[in-house]
């Protein structure tokens, strides 16, 4: 699988999120995110890796979102996301982000370990990305964050995924009882 990285970008004024890519040194074109399209994706997303995470029996109901945010912060630990200014190409960013297409349909094909997410303006394809294990729980953590900065109200959606203050409290008080 080829290496790609990818950026979110929250544009106020279009109450949208522009996702950017780039795969090998390759820019991918960018596309926008409307806020149902991030709450069908990331609750999408959310439940492929609650689904492909192997528990134990004995793991209760009230204790599971509890053991999948710690599963995931600790994937993101071993893969965390990049998160830098991007204030050396700022003119060409600005200029990909208004050249933007706003995504209207998402087609996501999964195997056991990747997920390709097919993004459409009406019947025509815009862009691909396919997303390996360790980049899903990179850009699940990333789409909570940037909907959390954007204020969108999706934390429901999100559950367990970009909550890390909360991870880091739970970590600490833990620590604290041993």
């Amino acid at each position: 699988m080829s290496q790609t990285s990818f950026s979110f970008h929250y544009l106020a004024e279009e109450d949208r999120i522009a996702l950017s890519f780039t795969r090998e040194d390759e820019a991918l074109p960018a596309v926008l995110l409307t806020r149902r399209l991030v709450k069908m994706l990331g609750g999408y997303l959310r439940r492929y890796v609650e689904k492909h995470t192997a528990l134990p029996e004995s793991v209760s109901f009230e204790d599971k979102d509890d053991i999948f945010q710690f599963m995931h912060m600790s994937q993101l630990e071993e893969n965390p996301p990049t998160w830098n200014s991007g204030r050396k190409k700022q003119p060409d960013k600005a200029k990909e982000l208004s050249s933007a297409k706003l995504v209207t349909k998402i087609d996501i094909q999964y195997t056991e370990r990747s997920v390709q997410l097919k993004f459409y303006k009406q019947k025509t394809h815009l862009v691909s990305l396919t997303l390996g294990w360790k980049e899903i729980h990179s850009f699940l953590y990333s789409l909570a964050e940037i909907s959390r900065k954007a204020d969108w109200g999706l934390e429901g959606t999100f559950e367990w995924c970009g909550q890390a203050d909360s991870l880091q409290v739970s970590i600490q008080g833990l620590s604290r009882l041993a």
